[in-house]
């Protein structure tokens, strides 16, 4: 898998998140693993990262250091 695709990949995780937070779900499921407890706010924060993410990639920059995300599942 290449960087825009991991990249790309979690942008679309987060995005199907919000949906199901702004439809009032306080939980539900991605890739087989349920999601508690992230608020709307937190949920955007990490779309907003991944999205940042996608737009350097596509435009072809490059980070001095490896991204590393931790993501807490529960």
């Amino acid at each position: 898998m290449t960087e825009l695709e991991h990249a790309k990949e979690f942008l679309d995780l987060y995005r199907e998140a919000i949906k199901a937070a702004v439809a009032g779900n306080k939980a539900y499921t991605i890739n087989g693993r349920s999601i508690t407890r992230y608020s709307i706010a937190e949920l955007r924060n990490e779309f907003n990262y991944w999205q940042a993410e996608v737009d350097r990639i596509e435009a072809g920059m490059t980070s001095q250091t490896k991204v590393s995300r931790f993501i807490p599942w529960g």
